[in-house]
């Protein structure tokens, strides 16, 4: 008897979406982190902090198995992480942010 063999019908996400996963899976937990020492120095900007962290992990799972809502709730995780970037000065975090938003842009035909 031959060994069941299992096919997946969705596909694999391409090597910069699972690049972006392992990235920001890695970012959202060092956020999760950074926001909990945020929160003694700066309530407000931590719990903002926590929350985007919270949410990027959240995002990464769905970008990684290419879900329409992951697509949707990135953009707008990244959009805030790219002005949370602005308003805390973090050159390196907003260009990062909108790498991922244009390359994200130019994949939206895999999350429909």
């Amino acid at each position: 008897m031959a060994p069941a063999t299992y096919s997946s019908s969705q596909p694999s996400p391409p090597l910069g979406i699972k690049i972006i996963c392992v990235l920001g899976a890695l970012g959202g937990i060092f956020g999760l982190l950074g926001s909990l020492v945020m929160l003694g120095a700066s309530p407000l900007l931590g719990l903002f902090a926590l929350v985007i962290s919270a949410a990027q992990l959240v995002v990464v799972f769905g970008l990684w198995n290419l879900r329409s809502w992951a697509w949707t709730v990135a953009m707008v995780v990244y959009g805030l992480g790219a002005l949370g970037d602005i308003l805390g000065g973090n050159v390196v975090g907003l260009l990062i942010s909108l790498i991922v938003i244009v390359y994200l842009l130019s994949k939206s035909h895999l999350f429909r």
